[in-house]
């Protein structure tokens, strides 16, 4: 059978049926494709415009940067000489000598002549810092106090200051550039201990635990071996009997009376510092103390020598073994 060009049913598969036409075919097709998809969503984001005061006022305000000004600290030392002795005036030693040690035009100009009543009036307003001794200057004794914790022979950490002889040195130190005192018994009967040599000449001492108790500290004296043997050629030559070796040794100790009571003072003074810096030792060491039944009267007040003088087991060095 032959083709007709006008049919239009023979593509089809056999038991389909052609859709009529009708106006109405395009909006069906439209409903059966909406009820198997889901609806899109048809709203659309609103848009927002700011306007330039906004995005001003929400913007963080990022702070620019500090400019460091080159050589700013270095003018201070140019400043007028007036303001710079007021600020000064009113500071401590060891404030000083903080300054002195910021640069070395600080350091030149606390070290100048013409601020040498700086350091005594510092001296003098705080009364309980220990007094310059003898041919010492204020800068020299201030720098010996607070110029730093170290020993002076090796620069090994040294927390104290050996008054006796006007130096911080370590306790190893101490045993190996200086002498022990040695015991010596005088015609009159009379005995001079080894830290009895404190009341003479100047020594330094060295506090170690003993092997047979935690809480008791042993004191051992030394001295310099010049000033040992000052001492004995002293009794030497100006004693011949019990009596005239009795009126020399009364005449040293009236000329080492200025020294001694010089470094008792300091030595109280430098106690009751370290203590502060330290209050947990103390506290943890004080129990320890009294549970033993040691007293520790003997070491922190004075007491008696048989001359009559006052002798101070002040902490010089400590040697813990």
């Amino acid at each position: 059978m032959a083709v007709s060009p006008h049919s239009t049913t023979d593509d089809l598969p056999s038991g389909s049926r052609k859709r009529p036409a009708s106006p109405d075919g395009q909006s069906e097709l439209d409903a059966s494709t909406t009820s198997t998809q889901p609806h899109p969503d048809t709203h659309k984001r609103v848009k927002v415009v700011h306007d330039d005061a906004e995005v001003q006022i929400s913007t963080p305000v990022v702070p620019a940067p500090l400019q460091s000004t080159p050589g700013f600290l270095s003018a201070l030392p140019d400043m007028p000489m007036d303001i710079l002795e007021e600020i000064f005036v009113h500071c401590d030693p060891e404030t000083l000598i903080c300054i002195a040690r910021a640069n070395k035009a600080f350091c030149r100009l606390l070290q100048s002549s013409g601020l040498e009543h700086v350091w005594r009036e510092a001296f003098a307003s705080h009364e309980d810092i220990p007094y310059a001794p003898q041919d010492w200057t204020p800068i020299k004794w201030a720098g010996l106090l607070f110029g730093g914790k170290c020993c002076q022979r090796c620069l090994s950490p040294c927390d104290a200051v050996s008054f006796g002889i006007l130096a911080r040195v370590c306790a190893p130190c101490i045993r190996m550039y200086m002498v022990q005192s040695p015991y010596r018994k005088f015609r009159s009967g009379y005995e001079l201990q080894l830290d009895g040599y404190r009341l003479f000449i100047p020594t330094a001492v060295i506090y170690r635990r003993c092997q047979d108790s935690s809480s008791y500290m042993e004191a051992i004296t030394f001295t310099t071996q010049p000033a040992l043997d000052f001492f004995h050629s002293q009794l030497d030559d100006h004693a011949g009997t019990a009596d005239e070796e009795m009126d020399c040794l009364w005449e040293m100790l009236e000329k080492f009376r200025y020294d001694r009571d010089h470094t008792l003072y300091a030595e109280q003074w430098q106690k009751a510092k370290l203590r502060e810096a330290n209050p947990t030792e103390a506290r943890e060491t004080k129990p320890v103390i009294q549970t033993s039944g040691y007293s520790a009267y003997d070491d922190w007040t004075p007491r008696t020598d048989w001359m009559g003088g006052v002798l101070e087991t002040g902490h010089d060095a400590y040697e813990v073994q």
